[in-house]
């Protein structure tokens, strides 16, 4: 069997301009490199230059030699310092503008409020369904909680449901579309019920998964679209707010509850971001304070910096002894 002729031994570029490119092929970063090979270094190395000639006056040209030495090695040791610290300033940027690893770590918090509190670090605000402010929420949210009696005339809404009513209609209904005008109170308590029921679920994927009646009730209130469909604003007042309401579609107590059960839910997330902003500022200082260099990056940091210093110390004693001859 013949045997295989081996390759031919790599001798590395013929022409000067390819062996002096590959001269530098080692030379990443230039921190151990002899002599200093960025303009900046260079300034560096000459203002210690200066400053050491300043106090060693000798016209030795081994002295001048070593000054330089050990001006350029300085140079370098006070870069490395410095790209360190703006290294690690970087690492601090970067998680200063991810939240998200932080939020990660607060296992306990309520999704809904933790998505508001992320919002208002991210975005320095968040955003309640239909524009209302928390104020707002937390009102109708009281007042739902306390409603005992039912409805069984389109005025019951207003008596015992004065501020969802004044509030619901003074919104910006353009997205009800599909609603008849002057709205009348089961719309408005329909429309803005299973708005918000989807707006809660798009901000909460843990509160999207809660199994209750709701549904029966979004069946139930498709008859409600006719109820004011022949009316208009000039009966309104005569007929809209004391017409009695079909028997079948009078509400109790509980399911006017149920429909606006998710202002509850929302007032609720919304009195516990402040608690999570707090948390969140504690575990980010924290978290921050641990931060590092990667284990390699930190090992080749301290060698450069380790070889650097023993050079810088071994030029200082080679000076001494040639201005003690």
């Amino acid at each position: 069997m013949a045997i295989p002729k081996s390759k031919p031994r790599q001798t590395g570029p013929k022409s000067d301009i390819g062996k002096k490119k590959s001269s530098s092929n080692a030379l990443q970063h230039g921190a151990l490199a002899n002599r200093a090979q960025l303009p900046s270094t260079s300034e560096l190395v000459q203002s210690y230059e200066a400053e050491m000639h300043a106090h060693y006056s000798s016209n030795n040209p081994l002295v001048k030699l070593q000054i330089q030495r050990i001006a350029t090695t300085r140079a370098k040791l006070s870069q490395l310092y410095e790209l360190e610290q703006a290294r690690m300033e970087i690492i601090y940027k970067e998680f200063d503008e991810n939240p998200k690893h932080v939020f990660e770590s607060i296992k306990d918090a309520e999704e809904l409020a933790a998505n508001f509190a992320k919002s208002l670090i991210e975005h320095g605000s968040y955003e309640l369904p239909f524009g209302l402010q928390p104020e707002q929420v937390k009102a109708i949210a009281i007042e739902i909680q306390m409603l005992k009696r039912p409805a069984l005339t389109h005025e019951d809404f207003d008596l015992n449901l004065p501020v969802f009513c004044q509030i619901a209609k003074s919104l910006n209904l353009g997205w009800m579309q599909d609603v008849s005008h002057p709205y009348n109170n089961l719309e408005l308590l329909k429309k803005i019920g299973v708005n918000f029921k989807i707006m809660f679920e798009l901000k909460s994927a843990t509160y999207a998964r809660i199994k209750s009646s709701f549904e029966e009730y979004i069946e139930k209130s498709k008859k409600w679209d006719a109820i004011s469909s022949d009316w208009t604003e000039e009966n309104e007042t005569n007929i809209y707010s004391k017409k009695q309401i079909n028997q079948d579609d009078q509400l109790t107590p509980e399911q006017i509850k149920e429909y606006l059960k998710y202002f509850i839910y929302f007032d609720s997330a919304l009195d516990k971001v402040d608690d999570i902003l707090d948390r969140f500022k504690q575990q980010k200082e924290l978290m921050r304070a641990t931060l590092s260099f990667p284990t390699e990056e930190s090992d080749r940091f301290s060698r450069y910096q380790t070889s650097l210093e023993r050079r810088l110390s071994t030029q200082i004693g080679e000076l001494r002894l040639m201005l003690m001859t």
